[in-house]
């Protein structure tokens, strides 16, 4: 099984978020990019502890990205792999490119949660920006 990247289903493509995802069987296969100074904390309020429940393994492509936990912070910068316990949120330092490999069941928990929330906070700023959020 292959696809282009460029094929990919657009998920979410917000305030320069964009985020191309697909479901193979049990996984989710994403490519995403993120501008700098954006932080995911509000995407995942309402979540337990309001963080991503969701492991990830990805590769960052460009960029530099903080993973937020509880107790800790992980820095991964471009050309790294790396592995996402459940329990993190993100705060992207510069203009970040990645790809990154879910579960699928665990990962439309977290997307239909953001859903709501950029809805909500969408609503709450009054913003009309172009807004796709799909599970």
């Amino acid at each position: 099984m292959h696809e282009s990247i460029a094929d990919l289903p657009v998920a979410v493509n917000v305030q320069g978020v964009l985020i191309r995802m697909v479901e193979w069987g049990p996984t989710v296969i994403s490519v995403e990019s993120f501008p700098a100074g954006t932080d995911s904390a509000p995407f995942y309020r309402g979540l337990p502890d309001n963080r991503c429940q969701c492991p990830h393994w990805g590769y960052l492509i460009k960029g530099r990205a903080r993973y937020r936990y509880a107790d800790h912070e992980e820095v991964v910068e471009a050309g790294s792999i790396y592995h996402l316990e459940p329990g993190h949120t993100c705060f992207f330092e510069e203009a970040t490119e990645l790809i990154e490999f879910s579960p699928a069941a665990q990962h439309r928990v977290t997307m239909e949660n953001g859903a709501r929330a950029l809805a909500e906070m969408l609503a709450t700023s009054g913003s009309a920006a172009a807004t796709r959020v799909s599970e």
